[in-house]
């Protein structure tokens, strides 16, 4: 009886079980966030707002937009700091299904600064928003 097919799956498991620990390490590694912001409805005088409303990241995180309702909502950024080179991400997709979601990944096309965001269609009943983009810190007791 050949081990070879057993020692081929084996490598194969192997293989599987070894891949999904090098991706979280290098994520972790990187101190890469995912930052969650739902897309609400709730009673009172502004019914539709981003929970939370003021967010902080750093390059690397990703800002998760989630629709928590089925209510047509979108990100629109409406202001941002010189530098900044967002393009088709300047308006996001619009969310239509609950759970629905969007991603916005902090990189190069983000300077540091503030950035006010809208939902288009509750702009006027403000839902409105501020993502704030810092410098990623270099841990000064580092061993060199």
């Amino acid at each position: 009886m050949s081990h070879t097919p057993f020692l081929i799956v084996a490598s194969v498991a192997a293989l599987f079980a070894t891949a999904p620990a090098a991706v979280a390490q290098s994520a972790t590694s990187d101190n890469a966030h995912v930052i969650i912001v739902k897309l609400v409805v709730k009673p009172g005088s502004t019914p539709y707002t981003f929970e939370p409303s003021s967010v902080n990241a750093v390059r690397g995180d990703t800002v998760r937009f989630i629709d928590e309702e089925a209510v047509p909502h979108d990100v629109h950024f409406t202001s941002h700091p010189g530098g900044t080179k967002l393009g088709s991400i300047t308006v996001g997709p619009y969310l239509t299904n609950k759970g629905q979601t969007y991603d916005v990944v902090i990189d190069d096309r983000f300077a540091a600064g503030k950035y006010n965001f809208v939902c288009d269609p509750h702009d006027l009943l403000g839902m409105h928003g501020v993502l704030t983009v810092g410098e990623r810190t270099v841990a000064t007791n580092a061993i060199k």
